[in-house]
């Protein structure tokens, strides 16, 4: 949320000032800034500084352009400091996370030829996706497999790259021991899955049952309870992106 607020102030702050030079004469403005001027409705921070950096070259000085250049300069230093807040809070979550796993789990299943590129890349009609592909690069996915991937392989835990396809589309009903109910899955995007059968499940408890039955029968842990993941060692470090 602090990061939304910040880029919203920044974007603000942007287009007030874009407003402010549109009314102005540009006439006695050299020929290189009028021309960059000319693509100023899809200018960002890096053509107006480019812009400023023109007209003080020509002797010109635009009061409203220094204001937003200052302001913009403390603006950004703030949402730098918190971005990099947020990636030291996020890399010490998925050591932790991935540490918990491989404390608890000799044998871990996942999506190994999941393409996070193609995931990112792909249109969705739901709001709340297309809204957090803009913080993608900051979650880094990538980032907390790296993680897994490390944490398993001191500790000396299998893991298995099982393919993705199909863990979403078909249905982890064992209808009887070895077998997988036929039911379709309707392609979508569904947090809540129906199969033709009329089996109802959670997409990701779906695909996660679908990864453990792709394991040999040799590698599947017997249920036991698990631990909650270690939260005293987590809280203090959440508590800092509140």
């Amino acid at each position: 949320r602090e990061h939304r607020a910040w880029q919203r102030r920044l974007d603000e702050a942007l287009n007030v000032c874009k407003t402010l030079l549109g009314a102005m004469d540009h006439r006695a403005w050299p020929e290189d800034a009028v021309t960059l001027w000319q693509g100023h409705i899809q200018m960002k921070a890096g053509g107006l500084r480019r812009l400023r950096q023109l007209l003080d070259a020509a002797g010109i000085t635009v009061p409203a352009l220094d204001a937003w250049h200052a302001a913009y300069t403390v603006q950004w230093r703030r949402l730098r400091a918190s971005q990099l807040m947020a990636l030291q809070v996020r890399d010490h979550v998925y050591k932790e996370l991935a540490a918990w796993l491989a404390r608890h789990f000799d044998t871990v299943s996942w999506e190994g030829d999941l393409n996070l590129k193609e995931m990112a890349e792909t249109v969705t009609t739901q709001h709340a996706l297309e809204e957090a592909k803009k913080y993608r690069q900051m979650a880094s996915l990538h980032r907390l497999r790296q993680e897994i991937r490390h944490a398993l392989h001191k500790r000396g835990c299998r893991l298995v790259d099982t393919p993705a396809a199909g863990t979403t589309r078909q249905c982890s009903v064992e209808v009887v021991p070895g077998v997988l109910c036929a039911g379709a899955i309707a392609p979508g995007a569904a947090r809540q899955l129906v199969c033709s059968e009329g089996h109802q499940e959670d997409t990701d408890i779906n695909a996660s049952l679908n990864l453990w039955y792709a394991l040999p029968r040799s590698l599947r842990s017997t249920s036991r309870t698990v631990p909650m993941v270690d939260r005293p060692q987590l809280q203090g470090w959440l508590v800092r992106l509140a």
